[in-house]
């Protein structure tokens, strides 16, 4: 007898085809800010999700994450749980790592323990960096009585309060910053394949 498909295989078959047919990458545009203005942030891809590393006035950084909880605080990392978190929204989870190295792409590489596969520097409005960055930290101590670690990713974990789903995922809520920072970000990234335009600065 031929044994019946699992209905979550059949589930990830479809939900891969989705996303392939749907491209699932964004495209950042860059037009810079006046020099006397302008600062560098990092955008980096681990390969299925993206982190965004913020300066801060004393010349180290902080890293922002953003993901389901149980896949990322707990460490559920298993293919059924991570279909399910795509499925059917769950608990999110905003990552937080401090940093004592400036936000410069050889500086970051060395210090983080975690995979990178892509690594992009974007220079945007120093005013917009520190905006996100008081909202974010902002957020971060609201949720202290949910702080998790995972010494796996180095990241320290709070519970954010908009529920993680497909569409509300880590390279979106990514994008979102992005946004706040002053870039244009074109397409829907589902996955972490970003490509960047720079405009010349008027």
């Amino acid at each position: 007898m031929t044994p019946k498909p699992r209905p979550i295989l059949a589930i990830a078959a479809l939900l891969t085809a989705s996303l392939l047919l749907t491209g699932c990458g964004a495209v950042i545009v860059q037009k810079p800010p006046p020099e006397q203005t302008a600062v560098q942030v990092l955008l980096i891809d681990h390969g299925r999700h993206s982190s965004l590393v913020l300066p801060t006035s004393d010349q180290q950084s902080l890293r922002f994450s953003y993901g389901d909880w149980a896949f990322y605080a707990e460490g559920l990392t298993g293919p059924g749980h991570a279909l399910k978190a795509l499925i059917i929204p769950s608990r999110a989870a905003l990552g937080r790592q401090q940093l004592t190295v400036a936000a410069e792409p050889s500086e970051i590489r060395r210090v983080l323990i975690v995979g990178i596969e892509d690594m992009i520097p974007l220079t945007v409005d120093a005013q917009r960096v520190q905006a996100l960055t008081d909202r974010l930290n902002t957020l971060y101590q609201a949720n202290q009585d949910t702080l998790a670690y995972r010494p796996e990713l180095d990241l320290w974990f709070v519970q954010h309060p908009r529920r993680y789903t497909l569409r509300h995922n880590s390279n979106r809520v990514v994008a979102d910053w992005l946004r706040e920072l002053g870039l244009e970000v074109r397409g829907q990234p589902v996955l972490s394949r970003w490509q960047l335009i720079e405009l010349a600065p008027e």
